[in-house]
């Protein structure tokens, strides 16, 4: 069964990520903790920055607190 989450600008099912209707590259994750705070998505420790899924500190604390 895949994870389904949709805010007002991303969806999220399973590990495919939308955001503005534009589709992300896949995160290396399954997306059970996902967080968005102004255009930013952080998915279980991943954040995206620069075209790439990148584990962060800034994510993990996201998926932490």
């Amino acid at each position: 069964m895949n994870n389904i989450q949709v805010n007002d600008s991303c969806v999220i099912i399973g590990n495919r990520v939308w955001i503005n209707g534009e589709e992300l590259p896949p995160c290396p994750s399954n997306g059970h903790n996902t967080t968005q705070i102004n255009g930013k998505v952080y998915i279980d420790g991943y954040e995206y920055k620069k075209g790439k899924w990148r584990k962060t500190f800034k994510a993990l604390w996201h998926l932490w607190f």
